[in-house]
Protein backbone atom coordinates (compact mmCIF):
# COMPACT_ATOMS: atom_id res chain seq x y z
CA UNK A 1 0.00 0.00 0.00
CA UNK A 2 3.03 2.47 0.87
CA UNK A 3 4.34 1.72 -2.44
CA UNK A 4 1.35 2.97 -4.64
CA UNK A 5 0.91 5.99 -2.10
CA UNK A 6 4.90 7.11 -2.74
CA UNK A 7 4.10 6.42 -6.78
CA UNK A 8 1.09 8.77 -6.57
CA UNK A 9 3.64 11.05 -5.00
CA UNK A 10 6.24 11.01 -7.13
CA UNK A 11 3.92 11.07 -10.11
CA UNK A 12 1.97 14.25 -9.01
CA UNK A 13 4.86 16.29 -7.68
CA UNK A 14 7.07 15.48 -10.80
CA UNK A 15 10.06 13.93 -8.56
CA UNK A 16 11.09 10.49 -8.07
CA UNK A 17 9.86 7.66 -6.04
CA UNK A 18 13.19 6.97 -4.01
CA UNK A 19 13.10 10.90 -3.35
CA UNK A 20 9.69 10.69 -1.78
CA UNK A 21 10.34 7.21 -0.34
CA UNK A 22 13.14 9.36 2.03
CA UNK A 23 11.51 12.22 2.78
CA UNK A 24 8.29 9.64 3.70
CA UNK A 25 11.14 8.12 6.02
CA UNK A 26 12.37 11.27 7.08
CA UNK A 27 8.99 12.40 8.05
CA UNK A 28 8.13 9.17 9.93
CA UNK A 29 11.33 9.27 12.59
CA UNK A 30 11.09 13.17 13.34
CA UNK A 31 7.25 12.15 14.61
CA UNK A 32 8.50 9.64 16.73
CA UNK A 33 6.78 7.09 14.73
CA UNK A 34 4.03 8.05 16.44
CA UNK A 35 1.98 7.87 13.10
CA UNK A 36 1.97 5.26 10.43
CA UNK A 37 3.88 5.22 7.25
CA UNK A 38 0.91 6.41 5.49
CA UNK A 39 0.27 8.74 7.75
CA UNK A 40 3.74 10.01 7.04
CA UNK A 41 3.03 9.93 2.92
CA UNK A 42 -0.44 12.24 3.40
CA UNK A 43 1.64 15.05 5.38
CA UNK A 44 4.82 15.19 2.88
CA UNK A 45 2.16 14.92 0.08
CA UNK A 46 0.28 18.15 1.69
CA UNK A 47 3.69 19.74 2.48
CA UNK A 48 4.39 19.40 -1.42
CA UNK A 49 0.83 20.80 -2.26
CA UNK A 50 -0.90 17.86 -3.62
CA UNK A 51 -4.26 17.63 -3.03
CA UNK A 52 -4.01 21.37 -1.44
CA UNK A 53 -7.84 21.83 -2.23
CA UNK A 54 -9.36 18.42 -1.42
CA UNK A 55 -11.28 18.57 1.33
CA UNK A 56 -12.08 14.65 1.23
CA UNK A 57 -15.29 13.92 2.31
CA UNK A 58 -18.28 16.28 3.32
CA UNK A 59 -19.77 15.37 7.57
CA UNK A 60 -23.63 15.22 5.85
CA UNK A 61 -21.91 12.45 4.14
CA UNK A 62 -20.65 10.55 6.88
CA UNK A 63 -21.89 6.93 7.80
CA UNK A 64 -21.03 4.44 10.78
CA UNK A 65 -18.34 2.03 9.96
CA UNK A 66 -16.14 3.93 7.65
CA UNK A 67 -12.91 5.35 6.51
CA UNK A 68 -13.01 9.53 6.52
CA UNK A 69 -10.32 11.64 5.26
CA UNK A 70 -11.76 15.18 5.43
CA UNK A 71 -11.04 18.81 6.68
CA UNK A 72 -13.50 20.55 9.19
CA UNK A 73 -13.09 23.28 11.92
CA UNK A 74 -13.22 22.55 15.86
CA UNK A 75 -16.79 25.06 16.88
CA UNK A 76 -16.70 23.24 20.54
CA UNK A 77 -14.78 20.93 22.92
CA UNK A 78 -15.10 19.69 26.58
CA UNK A 79 -12.32 17.32 28.33
CA UNK A 80 -13.09 15.39 31.46
CA UNK A 81 -11.34 12.61 33.38
CA UNK A 82 -13.12 9.40 34.43
CA UNK A 83 -11.95 6.45 36.30
CA UNK A 84 -12.32 2.70 35.69
CA UNK A 85 -11.37 -0.55 37.53
CA UNK A 86 -7.99 -0.13 35.39
CA UNK A 87 -7.02 3.62 36.48
CA UNK A 88 -7.81 6.87 35.78
CA UNK A 89 -7.78 8.51 32.09
CA UNK A 90 -8.73 11.52 30.21
CA UNK A 91 -11.27 11.93 27.27
CA UNK A 92 -12.11 14.67 24.88
CA UNK A 93 -15.22 15.65 22.99
CA UNK A 94 -15.09 17.62 19.85
CA UNK A 95 -17.74 18.87 17.68
CA UNK A 96 -16.67 19.61 14.21
CA UNK A 97 -18.22 21.17 11.58
CA UNK A 98 -17.82 22.20 7.65
CA UNK A 99 -20.58 23.56 4.96
CA UNK A 100 -22.40 20.86 5.12
CA UNK A 101 -22.79 19.55 9.13
CA UNK A 102 -21.63 18.82 12.60
CA UNK A 103 -20.07 15.43 13.76
CA UNK A 104 -18.50 14.82 17.23
CA UNK A 105 -15.44 13.22 17.62
CA UNK A 106 -13.74 11.54 20.66
CA UNK A 107 -10.08 11.45 21.52
CA UNK A 108 -7.90 9.66 24.56
CA UNK A 109 -5.16 10.13 26.89
CA UNK A 110 -2.20 10.56 24.67
CA UNK A 111 -4.40 11.95 21.87
CA UNK A 112 -5.38 14.92 23.72
CA UNK A 113 -1.94 15.52 24.58
CA UNK A 114 -0.07 14.92 21.59
CA UNK A 115 -2.53 17.37 19.15
CA UNK A 116 -3.60 19.91 22.23
CA UNK A 117 -6.82 20.64 20.27
CA UNK A 118 -8.91 23.98 21.59
CA UNK A 119 -11.89 25.69 20.44
CA UNK A 120 -11.70 27.17 16.36
CA UNK A 121 -8.95 25.26 15.52
CA UNK A 122 -8.75 23.91 12.06
CA UNK A 123 -7.82 20.42 11.24
CA UNK A 124 -7.18 17.67 8.57
CA UNK A 125 -8.02 14.01 9.66
CA UNK A 126 -8.09 10.69 8.41
CA UNK A 127 -9.82 8.42 10.53
CA UNK A 128 -13.16 5.89 11.46
CA UNK A 129 -16.52 6.52 12.41
CA UNK A 130 -18.33 4.70 14.57
CA UNK A 131 -22.09 4.31 15.62
CA UNK A 132 -23.15 6.65 18.64
CA UNK A 133 -25.57 5.64 21.33
CA UNK A 134 -27.87 7.33 19.16
CA UNK A 135 -27.55 5.25 16.15
CA UNK A 136 -25.64 7.89 14.04
CA UNK A 137 -21.83 8.74 13.80
CA UNK A 138 -19.03 9.21 15.62
CA UNK A 139 -15.25 10.24 14.93
CA UNK A 140 -12.58 8.05 16.04
CA UNK A 141 -8.31 8.71 15.03
CA UNK A 142 -8.02 4.68 15.70
CA UNK A 143 -4.06 3.20 15.64
CA UNK A 144 -3.22 4.24 12.37
CA UNK A 145 -5.03 7.48 12.15
CA UNK A 146 -3.33 11.17 11.67
CA UNK A 147 -4.33 14.73 12.39
CA UNK A 148 -2.81 18.01 12.08
CA UNK A 149 -3.70 21.32 12.66
CA UNK A 150 -3.57 23.87 9.50
CA UNK A 151 -3.13 27.62 9.55
CA UNK A 152 -6.50 28.59 7.52
CA UNK A 153 -9.87 28.90 7.70
CA UNK A 154 -13.22 27.10 6.19
CA UNK A 155 -16.53 27.79 5.69
CA UNK A 156 -19.00 26.11 8.08
CA UNK A 157 -22.73 25.20 8.45
CA UNK A 158 -24.89 28.38 9.25
CA UNK A 159 -25.64 28.13 13.01
CA UNK A 160 -29.52 27.22 12.18
CA UNK A 161 -28.30 24.25 10.25
CA UNK A 162 -30.73 22.00 9.29
CA UNK A 163 -33.10 23.47 11.43
CA UNK A 164 -36.32 25.17 10.58
CA UNK A 165 -38.06 27.68 13.07
CA UNK A 166 -40.96 27.04 14.37
CA UNK A 167 -43.92 28.34 16.51
CA UNK A 168 -44.57 26.23 20.02
CA UNK A 169 -48.39 26.80 19.04
CA UNK A 170 -49.29 24.01 16.97
CA UNK A 171 -45.30 22.61 16.47
CA UNK A 172 -45.22 18.75 15.61
CA UNK A 173 -43.05 16.22 16.21
CA UNK A 174 -39.28 16.36 14.70
CA UNK A 175 -36.32 18.27 14.99
CA UNK A 176 -37.09 22.38 14.48
CA UNK A 177 -35.90 25.49 16.58
CA UNK A 178 -37.59 28.17 18.39
CA UNK A 179 -36.83 31.33 19.87
CA UNK A 180 -38.40 30.84 23.60
CA UNK A 181 -38.08 32.89 27.08
CA UNK A 182 -37.95 30.76 30.57
CA UNK A 183 -41.28 30.66 32.28
CA UNK A 184 -40.46 28.35 35.13
CA UNK A 185 -37.86 25.65 36.41
CA UNK A 186 -39.01 22.74 37.72
CA UNK A 187 -36.71 22.39 41.09
CA UNK A 188 -36.46 18.37 40.88
CA UNK A 189 -32.91 16.73 41.37
CA UNK A 190 -30.98 17.87 38.73
CA UNK A 191 -28.51 15.18 38.80
CA UNK A 192 -28.35 12.12 37.15
CA UNK A 193 -25.23 8.85 36.55
CA UNK A 194 -23.29 8.37 33.06
CA UNK A 195 -20.51 6.76 32.22
CA UNK A 196 -17.74 9.01 32.10
CA UNK A 197 -16.30 7.40 29.30
CA UNK A 198 -19.03 7.38 26.64
CA UNK A 199 -21.71 9.59 28.51
CA UNK A 200 -24.29 6.86 28.21
CA UNK A 201 -26.45 6.41 31.25
CA UNK A 202 -25.11 4.41 33.98
CA UNK A 203 -26.54 3.48 37.50
CA UNK A 204 -24.87 0.07 37.91
CA UNK A 205 -21.79 0.11 35.37
CA UNK A 206 -21.82 0.92 31.81
CA UNK A 207 -22.92 -2.19 29.03
CA UNK A 208 -19.32 -1.27 26.92
CA UNK A 209 -16.97 0.01 29.37
CA UNK A 210 -17.80 -2.26 32.40
CA UNK A 211 -17.55 -1.50 35.92
CA UNK A 212 -16.67 2.06 36.40
CA UNK A 213 -17.06 5.01 37.94
CA UNK A 214 -19.97 7.26 37.54
CA UNK A 215 -19.81 10.70 36.71
CA UNK A 216 -22.60 13.16 37.44
CA UNK A 217 -24.40 14.82 34.69
CA UNK A 218 -26.98 17.84 34.58
CA UNK A 219 -30.62 17.75 33.57
CA UNK A 220 -32.75 20.64 33.92
CA UNK A 221 -36.59 21.15 33.10
CA UNK A 222 -38.27 23.99 32.58
CA UNK A 223 -41.66 25.18 30.62
CA UNK A 224 -40.32 27.78 27.96
CA UNK A 225 -43.02 30.45 26.12
CA UNK A 226 -42.52 31.72 22.57
CA UNK A 227 -45.62 34.01 23.32
CA UNK A 228 -47.79 31.50 20.60
CA UNK A 229 -47.76 28.49 22.98
CA UNK A 230 -46.09 27.40 26.04
CA UNK A 231 -43.85 23.70 26.08
CA UNK A 232 -42.37 21.53 28.63
CA UNK A 233 -38.43 22.23 27.75
CA UNK A 234 -35.64 19.14 28.84
CA UNK A 235 -32.05 20.34 28.88
CA UNK A 236 -29.16 17.56 29.31
CA UNK A 237 -25.52 18.05 29.98
CA UNK A 238 -23.26 21.23 28.54
CA UNK A 239 -27.05 22.43 27.62
CA UNK A 240 -28.27 22.00 30.94
CA UNK A 241 -24.79 23.81 32.45
CA UNK A 242 -25.23 26.73 29.24
CA UNK A 243 -28.77 27.47 30.36
CA UNK A 244 -28.09 27.59 34.14
CA UNK A 245 -24.31 29.08 34.07
CA UNK A 246 -22.48 26.87 35.97
CA UNK A 247 -20.79 23.42 35.67
CA UNK A 248 -22.10 20.23 36.90
CA UNK A 249 -19.79 20.63 39.75
CA UNK A 250 -20.41 24.10 40.81
CA UNK A 251 -24.30 23.10 40.44
CA UNK A 252 -23.43 20.57 42.90
CA UNK A 253 -22.38 22.87 45.40
CA UNK A 254 -25.29 25.14 44.91
CA UNK A 255 -27.50 22.13 44.98
CA UNK A 256 -26.40 20.98 48.15
CA UNK A 257 -26.90 24.02 49.83
CA UNK A 258 -30.08 25.06 48.71
CA UNK A 259 -29.32 27.60 45.99
CA UNK A 260 -29.07 25.69 42.85
CA UNK A 261 -32.86 27.03 41.82
CA UNK A 262 -32.67 30.76 43.56
CA UNK A 263 -31.01 32.55 40.50
CA UNK A 264 -32.04 31.25 37.24
CA UNK A 265 -33.01 32.95 33.96
CA UNK A 266 -36.04 33.55 34.57
CA UNK A 267 -37.72 35.73 31.43
CA UNK A 268 -34.29 35.30 29.04
CA UNK A 269 -35.00 34.32 25.88
CA UNK A 270 -33.05 31.72 24.08
CA UNK A 271 -32.29 30.22 20.68
CA UNK A 272 -33.43 26.30 21.06
CA UNK A 273 -32.65 23.44 18.73
CA UNK A 274 -33.72 20.03 19.25
CA UNK A 275 -36.74 17.67 19.10
CA UNK A 276 -40.38 17.95 19.67
CA UNK A 277 -41.51 14.71 20.86
CA UNK A 278 -44.70 13.21 22.45
CA UNK A 279 -44.80 12.01 26.19
CA UNK A 280 -47.27 9.40 25.74
CA UNK A 281 -47.15 8.76 29.87
CA UNK A 282 -48.41 12.35 30.51
CA UNK A 283 -50.12 12.88 27.18
CA UNK A 284 -48.17 15.76 26.56
CA UNK A 285 -45.47 17.80 23.56
CA UNK A 286 -41.83 18.51 24.87
CA UNK A 287 -39.24 19.54 23.65
CA UNK A 288 -35.40 18.49 24.08
CA UNK A 289 -32.88 20.69 23.55
CA UNK A 290 -29.95 19.47 21.13
CA UNK A 291 -28.02 22.85 21.41
CA UNK A 292 -29.03 26.59 23.04
CA UNK A 293 -27.78 29.92 22.30
CA UNK A 294 -28.63 33.31 23.78
CA UNK A 295 -30.04 35.24 20.93
CA UNK A 296 -28.09 37.30 18.62
CA UNK A 297 -30.39 40.15 17.72
CA UNK A 298 -28.14 40.71 14.62
CA UNK A 299 -28.55 37.20 13.09
CA UNK A 300 -32.03 37.51 13.86
CA UNK A 301 -32.57 40.39 11.48
CA UNK A 302 -30.07 38.64 9.11
CA UNK A 303 -32.84 35.66 8.82
CA UNK A 304 -35.80 37.85 8.33
CA UNK A 305 -34.32 39.45 5.26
Amino acid sequence: MIDNIIENIAKKAGIGKEEVREMVSEKYKELSEMISEEGAAYIVAKELGINKEKRGIKISDIKPNMRVEMAAKIIGENTRDFSTANGKGRVQNLILADDSGTVRMVLWNEEIDRYELKKNDVIMLRGYAKEDSKGGAELRLGKYGIMEKVDEDIPVVHSRGKYERNYIYGMKEGSGEIRAAVLHVFESKPFYQICPICGSGSKEGCPEHGNVEPADALVINAIVDDGTGSIRAVFFRDNAEKLIGHDVKKAKELFIHGLLFKNMPIGKEFILRGKCRSNKLYGRNEFVVGSIEEVDIKEEIRALL
